[in-house]
């Protein structure tokens, strides 16, 4: 396996290995927790493309970003409140 794919491998794997152990309540309120943080990123991005502190291309690709990882906590969140 080259290097390069060595990395995100063993992050996902890491990260994998870190949720197994843990109550749905507490994977709920991460879920809660991110989906917070990146409703105040976009807030902030809003803000700064407002007044022209960023470019509209990187302020278009933290948009998409955000839209992924969004998505992303919101199943996380219904996988740990699911019964």
């Amino acid at each position: 396996m080259p290097p390069t794919m060595r990395v995100p491998l063993l992050l996902a794997f890491a990260a994998l290995a870190a949720s197994c152990g843990r109550s749905p309540a507490a994977k709920a309120e991460e879920a809660r927790e991110k989906l917070r943080s990146w409703d105040a990123t976009l807030e902030l991005l809003s803000q700064e493309r407002a007044s022209g502190a960023v470019p509209e291309r990187f302020a278009e690709q933290v948009r998409r970003a955000a839209e992924e990882e969004r998505r992303k906590a919101q199943l996380q969140l219904r996988e740990a409140q699911a019964p």
